[in-house]
């Protein structure tokens, strides 16, 4: 079994460098100078002017853009060159802060250390605000950003990823196996990486993953997650990451507690790309890309970001910014998201992943047998409880038809029995019902109800016997 030194030399880096000038612009933009105090150094970046941002404003209100007296500055005026009413205001609002945002370069990682954007304090907040809290670091005093933005959706993230690790990999070949996430032929064509499509069932994915695993080839293996997968299979790959060089790619938009992230010994093994939909569903189409986890892969990412396509789009930052300061209502935030899971996580089950599947299926069929017992029994003693209770209703329904027998009821003509030997002999006892002095003292229908040890019920008046 290999140690977990030799599992983490297998993911080593070689030395990266990043360019001379845009180590002076990230430091630059870093110190504590005025703004209007510093210059500048950013290859490319173009000149910027309140005039020509008026001018790019109004053409992307389709405005005549020689119209020199409509600036940013004069939303009033803008609004009535549009002809738009007051609701309109917004539209103004976001296109103006777009172009200003959109002049400047963003430093790359899509924000500063020392200041981070909203956007970035808002994902923050949803790693840190939820069932099991993750909190990873922007490196405001660490200087190492777990944390970094990137732009064109996750494949081409992924594109600029798969780029990197081609490049600066020590151990090469590396595998890539993708569960739940085809890529196009140009992403996974980078020399040195090998591609593997896990089937989409979990137990066969589990089966080839583990086989490959122990064949060590000698290389480094990345396991590209494209969606959620089951407290089982999470537990297992948490097992094969320990023992072995693996390390995870979660492309799923998965809450902290469906992720590997949380599991003990995974937090800088695996690395998260998430969408803007986890902050709203309506978010989903943006293109905008959070990226969370191991710092140096992320340095390298951002890195190499910056070389192939620059750094990320101010616009689509400031887009999902100003989408975020709507009320709810307007973004749909109140949608229905992934729902949290109510069983609670499961620790690891042994040292052998065969073995911690096999004790997880016993209790899971466990664990259904007895929840199917409990629903069957239920079942029968609600039914009998319902049964009882149409019997009870049924019985007061009968005893309040009845009524207290009046006196005249026991007639005196009706003569003793023979058997009765007190009336024989004689006895005027008023005890028994059958003597001379019966019609005075015949019992009430009470009192027969009391001897039957049935409770008594009044009535109002006189009824006929059902």
């Amino acid at each position: 079994m290999m140690t977990q030194a030799d599992v983490a030399a297998r993911f080593r880096l070689r030395p990266t460098r990043a360019a001379k000038v845009s180590e002076i612009s990230e430091a630059t933009a870093a110190s504590a100078v005025a703004p209007e105090e510093r210059v500048n150094f950013h290859i490319g970046n173009p000149v910027q002017d309140p005039r020509l941002s008026s001018a790019f404003l109004r053409a992307a209100l389709g405005l005549d853009i020689r119209a020199v007296d409509l600036t940013m500055d004069r939303p009033d005026e803008l609004l009535a060159a549009c002809g738009w009413d007051d609701d309109e205001r917004p539209t103004i609002d976001l296109l103006t802060s777009l172009v200003k945002r959109s002049a400047p370069y963003l430093p790359r990682g899509g924000f500063t250390r020392s200041a981070p954007p909203p956007i970035v304090r808002s994902f923050q907040e949803w790693l840190e605000h939820q069932h099991d809290p993750l909190t990873y670091d922007i490196g405001k005093t660490s200087g190492k950003r777990e944390i970094i933005l990137a732009s064109g959706g996750v494949t081409e993230t992924m594109r600029v990823l798969f780029h990197a690790l081609s490049s600066f990999l020590v151990h090469l070949p590396a595998t890539v196996y993708q569960y739940h996430c085809p890529l196009p032929a140009h992403v996974t064509s980078f020399p040195g990486l090998r591609h593997v499509s896990l089937p989409e069932d979990e137990t066969e994915a589990l089966a080839i993953l583990e086989g490959s695993l122990h064949s060590d080839t000698g290389g480094p293996s990345f396991l590209l997650l494209g969606s959620v997968t089951s407290e089982e299979m999470r537990r297992v790959l948490r097992s094969l990451s320990v023992d072995h060089p693996l390390f995870i790619l979660e492309a799923n938009d998965a809450p902290n507690h469906l992720s590997l992230a949380r599991e003990a010994k995974m937090v800088d093994r695996v690395i998260r790309f998430l969408t803007p939909a986890i902050l709203s569903p309506s978010f989903a189409s943006d293109s905008l890309v959070f990226v969370a986890g191991n710092a140096e892969y992320l340095s390298l990412l951002e890195m190499l970001h910056f070389q192939l396509k620059g750094t990320p789009s101010a616009a689509e930052v400031e887009l999902v910014t100003h989408l975020l300061a709507l009320p709810p209502s307007r973004t749909n935030a109140g949608a229905t998201g992934i729902p949290f899971a109510t069983d609670p996580p499961l620790e690891s089950g042994g040292p052998a992943p065969a073995l911690t599947r096999a004790i997880t299926a016993a209790g899971a069929r466990t664990e259904q047998t007895f929840a199917a017992a409990v629903t069957a029994r239920s079942e029968r003693i609600d039914g009998l409880a319902e049964h009882l209770a149409g019997r009870a209703a049924a019985w007061l329904d009968r005893s309040h038809s009845y009524t207290r027998l009046p006196s005249s009821t026991i007639s005196s003509d009706i003569p003793p029995p023979a058997s009765c030997a007190r009336c024989a002999n004689g006895s005027t006892s008023p005890t028994c019902i059958m003597s001379s002095n019966r019609v005075s003292s015949a019992p009430s229908f009470r009192t027969i109800l009391s001897m039957t040890g049935l409770p008594a019920v009044s009535s109002a008046g006189p009824h006929e016997r059902r």
